[in-house]
């Protein structure tokens, strides 16, 4: 797997509600963004959140409709599984899901 950029960033009115996305570029690349506009205990939650769905493969899932190159479908029995992920993983593991899979970090 290619290395993820992450990306910070006050996301503009409507998508302010948003807290996080990943987005696959044609080439296969992923990126992360955050939405700083959220409290940074909130950040961290969606960071996890974001992880979980690339961990468990939800880019490439067979259940995510259209040929939109991000999971972005309000698929309820995805976002529950990256949920549950999320709220099971630990702050040691997401530090070393940061060291082990973030190539490039961005603030906006």
């Amino acid at each position: 797997m290619n290395r993820i950029k992450l990306i910070y960033s006050a996301f503009p009115a409507p998508a302010d509600v948003v807290g996080g996305l990943t987005i696959r570029d044609p080439s296969g690349g992923l990126t992360i963004l955050i939405n700083t506009v959220k409290p940074e205990e909130e950040q961290r939650k969606y960071l996890k959140h974001e992880f979980s769905h690339i961990i468990l493969g939800h880019l490439w899932d067979d259940r995510i409709k259209g040929d939109d190159l991000s999971y972005l479908d309000d698929n309820p029995e995805v976002e529950d599984e990256a949920n549950r992920y999320a709220d099971q993983m630990t702050d040691e593991t997401l530090s070393e899901y940061m060291t082990g899979l973030i190539g490039e970090t961005v603030y906006l």
